[in-house]
């Protein structure tokens, strides 16, 4: 056996040069697969650390909250038992801060709130930072809002040294969105917690406690992100259901997703590296067929020998075994040099080093395994072809093995389903039939080739008697040996194959792109605040959006209002997403674009005030009228709360109000009753309105107004319980295209909990009865979870029924070219950019 051993690596010193060629397809074959890994592991390391770093630091913070209700609850000597726990179960924790309940004073709500290196978070406009908080005066900055000077809240003194924006990590985004409590509010923050916590005035206000970390981009890799997210689980373990009160908040969920994405791009690239190895492996094989008749004669000579069939096989084994072995530690060397090369251009600002990569995607038990794997595969493969590749035994046998593969397969495309990424992500490794099959297919047409090749060459043969010598004698030519044409035509057929599938691949590439970017605009362009006097048409369209819940068990609902016109046109929905065509489905909206206008009395354009005669009966009261403003915004007229008696509401109308409408007039209680009625009433004289010529014109007596909710309206009063009331009390105009249930699309789980109503919970306790006429699978712009889509006009006229303000248009849609308008996304430049991704 040693003599056969020496055998040939003699031959192969002596035939180096033959050697060659099968030995660069063999490297090439193991550089594609071997740095198919660590390219991708480069590729979404850096996707990671963009995704992070483009994320506002609100959206990548863990956020740890404890409520209590008053001092003796929340003193400080709780807090610094908190703040003790905190060291020990949240590593890293700062930004810790404090938030009280909203307070009313005057016509607006005021929370107040203290953060500790409040300069770290605050960009000032104007004024300076806080300095001094105690018994006497607090400083704070307004960060939302207007606020006077000076003022008091529960008997504390603030004064306002400064104005400006803080940074949404200590207190969550400010202002909170429409929809959220406090929403409307004015935020006032001192300079730190503790001197918050030791004026007495404060004592009985509920407050929040806060510590927040911000992820740091260059924390977190593909390689552990699985620890980094376990690590977040743990504090929330640690907190949630263990501390009362206390609520994490995990940014979890788009570290998972790129994750996810992460792996399914890993997946896809061995399955493309499979298909690439299976080509170069055909050159390499290809190429050793050269060395067959040489080979053959070899073991001529040792059959004459009497050698025996084991020295045979070494021999072939070992021609075979040496360009395989050179060939994958040379694609070895080039798969690391790549992948060198690649970390280090890509570490800048990623946080991971050249180490880094190279261990976690080069040196690790799979790439092993690949190089072993494609070392037996390439000393197979060569070994069979300078054994006798062209005989029909082993021909026979590659073919069985194509169709077991393709078989397999089928049938595990019929029984499973197709694989799409998320599934390929979440199995954690990949089908080796999904690997096998590309390049099965592609071999299957090769061997297709071989088999039909010589058989079309006989008949063109026998065909050519006709034509001219030259071309006649070619033909017959390649008749009498058509397996060196089979096999040119057998390798164009692998490579048309393989070419086809990655064209394939790339064009999914490019539509997954598209589909991404159109997901997140929905239409071309999506304009990320309101546009004055939009409405909604087949074109363009407002967006209101709100989120609320589902009652009995709660599920929380993302609720979305487009314009029922404008659905079938948006480029980001696909038709997958229904299984009934989306023009069908907005039909069953029952669009009305009139509800954005809610009825009420208009303002005359020329008004500069307004006066209301009133008489309020049973308990203190704050008596408001809510107003529509010409771009669908509202706001409110009134006073400071009201004793029970004669009263005058008059205020001035601001530029922004004129020619808008007042849609209701609006009762909020104050503490304590009449001492001797459960009953309040209000009766309301003539509203009139001083134009800007001095005369008064009376714009409604209220006659034709109905109550809002609870209370009634007969003969111009207005009477209520003032006896643990709740809700909302007011009356308003009557509101034809507040119609309820209003009819929405649902996503699965919502729509099978109903065949009926389905009654919704609204932001401030709220709530509005839908009907599903529709289910869809996806709603563009919406995030993971359940999600509903109805008419905006219907949605809008519903909700700011209930409660003008409620329901706010947010965005605004349009489809086709349109000039910038502020802040907006827009689909072509989302689907460059998504392009440019490293895993794209």
């Amino acid at each position: 056996m040693l003599a056969v051993l020496g055998l040939v690596v003699a031959r192969c010193r002596r035939r180096a040069g033959a050697l060659v060629a099968v030995a660069v397809g063999v490297a090439c074959a193991a550089a594609v697969v071997l740095a198919a890994a660590p390219l991708t592991l480069v590729a979404r390391d850096t996707a990671m650390a963009r995704m992070l770093a483009d994320a506002p630091a609100p959206e990548r913070a863990l956020r740890l909250t404890v409520g209590r209700a008053g001092e003796r609850e929340g003193g400080a000597p709780v807090l610094a038992g908190l703040q003790a726990q905190v060291r020990g179960d949240f590593p890293g924790a700062g930004a810790r801060a404090v938030r009280f309940s909203g307070r009313a004073v005057g016509r607006q709500s005021v929370v107040l709130a203290g953060v500790d290196g409040l300069s770290g978070f605050v960009r000032l406009s104007a004024g300076r930072l806080p300095a001094r908080c105690d018994e006497r005066v607090c400083e704070v900055v307004a960060v939302a809002g207007r606020a006077p000077s000076a003022l008091r809240v529960q008997g504390a003194r603030l004064q306002v040294v400064g104005r400006g924006r803080l940074d949404g990590v200590p207190l969550g985004p400010l202002p909170p969105p429409p929809g959220r409590p406090d929403a409307g509010a004015t935020f006032l923050v001192a300079g730190a917690v503790e001197p918050l916590l030791a004026l007495r005035a404060l004592n009985g206000l509920p407050r929040t406690f806060a510590w927040t970390r911000v992820i740091d981009p260059a924390d977190v890799h593909p390689w552990n992100a699985e620890a980094v997210l376990d690590g977040l689980t743990n504090v929330q373990d640690a907190f949630a259901g263990t501390v009362d009160g206390a609520q994490v908040t995990l940014p979890a969920a788009p570290i998972a997703a790129e994750l996810a994405r992460g792996e399914a791009a890993a997946a896809f690239a061995l399955i493309v590296a499979g298909l690439a190895a299976t080509i170069l492996l055909a050159f390499a094989a290809f190429a050793a067929a050269e060395r067959h008749d040489d080979v053959a004669a070899e073991l001529r000579r040792l059959r004459a020998m009497a050698a025996r069939r084991r020295h045979l096989a070494a021999l072939v084994l070992g021609e075979a075994a040496v360009p395989a072995l050179v060939g994958v530690l040379a694609g070895a060397t080039i798969a690391l040099g790549v992948t060198a090369l690649a970390a280090v251009a890509a570490s800048p600002g990623a946080g991971a080093s050249l180490a880094d990569v190279l261990r976690e995607g080069f040196f690790t038990p799979a790439s092993l395994v690949l190089a072993l794997a494609l070392f037996g595969a390439a000393v197979a493969v060569i070994g069979g072809v300078l054994a006798g590749a062209q005989s029909r035994g082993v021909r026979v046998v590659l073919e069985a093995v194509c169709v077991v593969v393709l078989g397999g397969l089928v049938w595990q495309a019929a029984s499973r389903g197709s694989v799409d990424a998320a599934e390929l992500a979440a199995g954690g490794t990949v089908d080796p039939v999904l690997i096998l099959g590309p390049g099965a297919a592609a071999l299957a047409c090769g061997l297709l080739a071989l088999r039909v090749v010589p058989a079309v060459l006989r008949a063109l043969a026998r065909a050519a008697e006709r034509l001219p010598v030259a071309p006649y004698l070619a033909l017959v030519a390649l008749a009498r040996q058509p397996a060196r044409g089979a096999a040119a035509v057998a390798g164009v057929a692998v490579a048309a194959a393989a070419g086809t599938f990655a064209l394939g691949h790339a064009r999914t590439l490019e539509q997954g792109a598209l589909d991404q970017a159109a997901y997140r605009t929905a239409a071309d362009v999506r304009a990320l605040a309101p546009v004055t006097g939009a409405r909604p048409t087949a074109d363009q369209t407002p967006v209101v959006r709100i989120t609320a819940e589902t009652l009995g068990r709660p599920l929380p609902v993302q609720l979305l209002g487009v314009g029922a016109e404008a659905l079938p046109r948006l480029p980001g929905w696909r038709e997958d997403f229904s299984a009934v065509p989306i023009g069908t489905l907005a039909e069953r909206l029952e669009g009305d674009p009139n509800g954005l206008l809610v009825d009420g009395v208009e303002l005359p354009a020329d008004a500069r005030a307004i006066e209301l005669p009133l008489t309020l009966t049973g308990a203190r009261a704050v008596i408001q009228l809510a107003v529509q403003r010409p771009d669908g915004t509202f706001t409110r007229y009134g006073v400071d709360e009201l004793p029970p008696g004669r009263h005058t509401l008059t205020a001035p109308v601001g530029r922004a109000e004129r020619g808008g409408k007042i849609v209701a007039l609006e009762v909020a209680l104050g503490p304590g009753g009449s001492g001797t009625s459960d009953l309040g009433e209000v009766i309301p004289g003539d509203l009139q309105a001083r134009l800007t010529d001095g005369r008064r014109a009376t714009l409604t007596d209220f006659f034709d107004w109905v109550p809002s909710s609870a209370g009634s309206f007969t003969g111009g009063t207005f009477s209520y319980s003032i006896a643990g009331v709740a809700g909302y009390l007011g009356i308003r105009p009557q509101q034809p295209a507040a119609r309820e249930p209003i009819p929405v699309l649902a996503t699965p789980a919502l729509a099978a909990r109903t065949r009926g109503n389905l009654v919704l919970r609204l932001p401030g306790g709220g709530q509005t009865r839908v009907k599903v006429v529709g289910t869809v699978r996806h709603v563009p712009t919406t995030r993971p979870g359940e999600a509903m889509v109805a008419d905006v006009g219907r949605l809008f006229a519903a909700l700011n029924t209930q409660y003008p303000g409620l329901a706010s248009v947010s965005e605004h849609w349009r489809m086709g070219a349109a000039p910038p308008v502020g802040r907006e996304l827009r689909l072509d430049e989302l689907a460059a950019a998504a392009a440019a991704d490293p895993l794209a």
